[in-house]
């Protein structure tokens, strides 16, 4: 168990976009993500990631999320990216500010990869508007301790 609560989950194909999340104690909150050499922590309001910043606590992004899983966009830097989801939530697609196509998701039923995708961005949330260490962890995972279900089922 790490110093923060729950231990670290994987996510990835073995290949260079691999990363590892980290939880905060007694939620399903991650707090941070760690892909190569790159460490990014998640700063909430709620439920819904506001931010993020480097080790450094430099922002590096700043997420626009009016409801639960609700992504509409993400700015890194002076570029802005919009998530375009399906009726499921789940994002299909990542376009820049001119409407060029950054990245491309595409979904088996149940989540799993179908295809290749193509990220141009850092993305984080993926199948149900979710990152794929969260989903296994709440489908597999009972609630912490004092918990009356998670915010998705609340929905």
């Amino acid at each position: 168990m790490s110093a923060y609560g729950k231990d670290s989950t994987s996510a990835g194909d073995g290949a260079s976009n691999d990363a590892t999340y980290g939880y905060l104690p007694g939620s399903w909150q991650r707090y941070k993500r760690v892909q190569d050499t790159t460490v990014e922590y998640y700063i909430y309001d709620g439920p819904n990631v506001l931010a993020s910043c480097d080790s450094d606590k430099n922002l590096t992004a700043r997420f626009v999320t009016p409801g639960l899983d609700d992504n509409l966009s993400v700015t890194r830097g002076a570029n802005t990216y919009y998530y375009m989801a399906d009726g499921l939530g789940s994002i299909r697609n990542i376009l820049e500010s001119d409407e060029d196509t950054a990245n491309i998701y595409d979904y088996y039923a149940f989540g799993d990869a179908l295809g290749t995708q193509t990220q141009g961005v850092t993305n984080c949330y993926r199948y149900t508007a979710s990152t794929p260490p969260l989903d296994s962890l709440m489908a597999t995972s009972p609630e912490p301790s004092g918990s009356s279900g998670s915010e998705r089922e609340k929905r």
